[in-house]
């Protein structure tokens, strides 16, 4: 690229012949030439139906979508000489983007964290011109306790029939994942195995390759393969952790809990070593979640026994109950569902 036009960027993308451009702590966005890299210096435009600072693009189904500090505005190509791209009349949102590398695009919907003239913090998914909220109050509040947002970075991918926005926020230590066919979040960690402590997930971008999901690390710089088939974070124990809802009556009366069990796939352990008797631990909370001091390991059946059922007896009486579920040895997870069996009592 000419050095003299270049004046730097923190988004690129391509359409049509041209690599476009942020010129950053500015409105403007600016161009190539068609079908090189050489910049002419006046190959530039202004996103101007607001005066916010532009904060990322994102080219989708050939349309360019330019997101600013409060509002969104899409341009096309509509071949003229001077400067082929012009705004598409009505097409404009007011809202922004509150970290401009949490823009992604996945099934020809861009994703994104907003930011507007009321606030910040939610995550949208387009619908034609229009967006849809898709973060829910529980993980906007989880977002809200971090001390930043706007270092929040995403990438997406499909696999076997499931699309994944992935959302990483490295100040606040945390991954979180949106599953566009069920439209629920979960969140992913990395566990380290010096203190069990759980973190961000270890990817920060990813590539379909050779028909699998490679992803690279944030820190070393190498590369994996997501595989469904895969429990352990390359070596590392990989737990499947479920908490649940709050559990109590609809007048807030104790409860005394006979029995709980969880519905899962049985059978399916290892034949040798871990795994071979697999366990469900089961942790429980009466002080809303706060802290789980109660656990206790039951088997989930060993290998072929189909029809065995994951059953908790005498699990104490509580007035609202937080329970916790973990499997972490190397074999398949399918969850079902889960319940209880409970019956009043007073104090």
């Amino acid at each position: 690229m000419s050095a003299a036009a270049f004046v730097g960027a923190d988004k690129v993308d391509y359409i049509d012949g041209y690599f476009v451009f942020n010129k950053p702590g500015t409105g403007e966005f600016q161009i190539t030439g068609l079908l090189t890299t050489g910049i002419d210096p006046l190959d530039f435009a202004t996103a101007e139906g607001s005066p916010d600072l532009l904060v990322s693009l994102i080219v989708n189904q050939r349309e360019l979508w330019l997101l600013g500090e409060g509002s969104t505005e899409i341009f096309f190509n509509s071949g003229n000489a001077d400067f082929p791209f012009e705004r598409i009349q009505g097409a404009f949102l007011e809202q922004g983007c509150a970290a401009k590398f949490s823009v992604a695009k996945l099934n020809e919907t861009v994703f994104w964290l907003t930011a507007d003239d009321r606030g910040q913090g939610m995550v949208v998914m387009t619908v034609g011109y229009r967006t849809q909220r898709i973060s829910t109050h529980a993980v906007e509040f989880a977002w809200a306790q971090y001390s930043r947002i706007d270092d929040a970075f995403a990438y997406t991918y499909q696999q076997e029939g499931h699309s994944f926005y992935v959302l990483t926020f490295p100040t606040g230590n945390a991954t979180w994942a949106y599953d566009a066919s069920t439209q629920l979040w979960h969140k992913r960690a990395w566990r380290n195995p010096v203190d069990a402590s759980l973190n961000r997930h270890r990817s920060s971008c990813q590539m379909a390759f050779a028909g699998k999901v490679i992803v690279g690390d944030f820190e070393n710089g190498n590369l994996y393969q997501l595989n469904l088939d895969a429990y352990d974070d390359i070596g590392v124990p990989l737990p499947a952790i479920r908490q649940a809802p709050h559990f109590a009556s609809a007048d807030n009366h104790w409860m005394i809990f006979d029995r709980f069990w969880v519905d899962l796939e049985a059978g399916v352990g290892l034949n040798l070593g871990q795994g071979s008797d697999p366990q469900l631990i089961i942790e429980w909370s009466d002080d809303g979640g706060h802290t789980f001091p109660n656990q206790q390991s039951i088997s989930m059946g060993k290998v072929g026994d189909y029809r065995h059922r994951a059953v908790l007896r005498r699990a104490g009486k509580s007035r609202d109950r937080v329970w916790r579920v973990t499997i972490s040895d190397p074999m398949k997870r399918t969850l079902i569902g889960a319940g209880a069996t409970t019956r009043s009592c007073s104090a």
